[in-house]
């Protein structure tokens, strides 16, 4: 079944820049990772698909995915962050 804009699901991801891991719901994963925070809540996250509550390159590739299907997304700086500015970093 295909996940349509405006439903909800449980979201896993793991972010990471050339396989180096920034962001994870995966507490193991934070843990290997090194970016473990004790604060912080891991496991799926609820969101609305199409509703921005997530990266917009990241919630345009989940409207039409697969559930239940594992993917890799690649997100443009226009669609995440943003363009890298050393200024700001």
């Amino acid at each position: 079944m295909a996940i349509e804009n405006g439903v909800f699901i449980k979201l896993s991801y793991t972010g990471s820049i050339e396989g180096m891991p920034f962001d994870t719901t995966r507490e193991e994963t934070a843990k290997e990772a090194e970016i473990f925070n004790e604060s912080a809540r891991y496991g799926p996250m609820i969101i609305k698909v199409g509703s921005t509550h997530v990266l917009p390159g990241l919630d345009e590739a989940l409207s039409g995915a697969e559930v239940g299907v594992e993917q890799s997304v690649t997100v443009t700086p226009e669609k995440g962050f943003g363009p890298h500015d050393r200024e700001k970093v």
